[in-house]
C-alpha cells in the first residue's frame, strides 16, 4: 500500500514536478496514519502502530516534495489597454 508514493517520489525527484501528486491524498493519508497509530499507542497494539507508522513518513516526505518542487503559478497581470 505504501510502495506506490515511493516510485511517485522517484519520478518527482526525476522531473522535479510534483504534478503527478495529490496533494489532498498526501494530507489525508498523514492525518489518516496518524490517527491510526496514536490509536495503536493508546491501546499498546503494534500491529496497529506499526503498519501505519509507513505513511505517515512518506507523507511527510511527500508534503516535503510538495514544498521542494512546488509548482510555478503563472502570474495574472491586469490588461492595460
Amino acid at each position: 500500500m505504501y510502495l506506490s508514493p515511493l516510485a511517485d517520489m522517484a519520478q518527482i525527484i526525476r522531473t522535479k514536478s510534483t504534478k503527478c501528486l495529490s496533494f489532498p491524498l498526501t494530507v489525508t493519508t498523514l492525518l489518516t496514519s496518524t490517527s491510526w497509530v496514536l490509536y495503536g499507542l493508546q491501546r499498546s497494539d503494534p500491529y496497529i502502530m506499526v503498519p501505519n507508522f509507513p505513511g505517515i513518513v512518506t507523507s511527510l516526505v511527500r508534503l516535503w516534495l510538495f514544498w521542494r518542487y512546488r509548482q510555478e503559478q503563472p502570474s495574472h497581470r491586469s490588461l492595460q489597454a
